[in-house]
């Protein structure tokens, strides 16, 4: 047998003692994977036991099979790794194979691992929330598909993360929206977002002092209609500061 297959196979049983780490309860694929390890000419001797193993056998029987099997194969260091991260990567591995889509991906990592989880799984958790609200976002599900796709490649090659959730977890900066004229001569309505705070200001001199306390760059300040914008340009000049354009 070439020793292709057999590395094959024992990646997959590691994949699968990884998964079953954070499930103890399910110990078929850890079973089945020890039989096809069998068949590809690894051997030992607790393997054979953990391959005419019965998945309904009690967890503390399983338990010791699986340890002694690894400890056979020199495969005891895998238990060393995070038993969150280690299912991950397992995960992941089956998304390169196409065996898991990118929904299917993240859906799992927030249901297995969590907000409370792993620090390093995070990304694939906040990833599914923004699956989530992808109807009301900037984004798209294909982008979200290749994200999925970015992050995972970095996580199995043991690189930092891309950072494409960045646009979730960082909240959008402050607005603020110039709207209709007040009353009082050469004052205009000026409602901040997101705290709904409102000015009053009647100068570009009097907004653009108010801006730096409530944290909104000057580029972020637009007109409500374009009949706003003449009639602030007619009351206050030109706003100083401004693009050319």
């Amino acid at each position: 047998m070439p020793d292709l297959a057999r590395d094959e196979a024992t990646a997959m049983l590691a994949d699968a003692v990884s998964l079953w780490r954070l499930s103890p309860g399910t110990a078929n694929e850890v079973i089945d994977a020890a039989a096809q390890c069998l068949v590809a000419d690894v051997d030992s001797p607790t393997l054979r036991e953990l391959a005419g193993a019965s998945p309904r056998d009690s967890p503390f029987v399983l338990k010791p099979l699986i340890e002694g099997t690894l400890h056979e194969l020199g495969m005891l260091d895998m238990l060393s790794v995070d038993a969150q991260r280690g299912a991950l990567g397992a995960v992941l591995r089956r998304f390169e194979r196409n065996e898991f889509s990118a929904r299917e991906v993240v859906r799992w990592a927030h249901s297995n691992v969590g907000h409370d989880g792993d620090a390093r799984c995070q990304v694939f958790v906040d990833l599914d929330d923004m699956y989530g609200c992808v109807d009301y976002s900037e984004f798209g599900t294909e982008d979200l598909d290749r994200w999925t796709a970015e992050e995972a490649k970095a996580f199995l090659e043991g690189r930092p993360s891309p950072g494409r959730t960045t646009v979730w977890r960082t909240p959008p900066s402050p607005t603020a929206v110039i709207c209709s004229p007040m009353r009082w001569r050469r004052r205009f309505e000026v409602r901040i977002s997101p705290s709904g705070r409102t000015l009053s200001p009647r100068s570009w001199n009097e907004l653009w002092g108010s801006l730096p306390e409530l944290g909104v760059p000057w580029r972020n300040v637009s007109f409500e209609s374009n009949r706003v914008r003449d009639q602030v340009l007619k009351a206050w000049g030109k706003p100083p500061g401004a693009p050319a354009s």
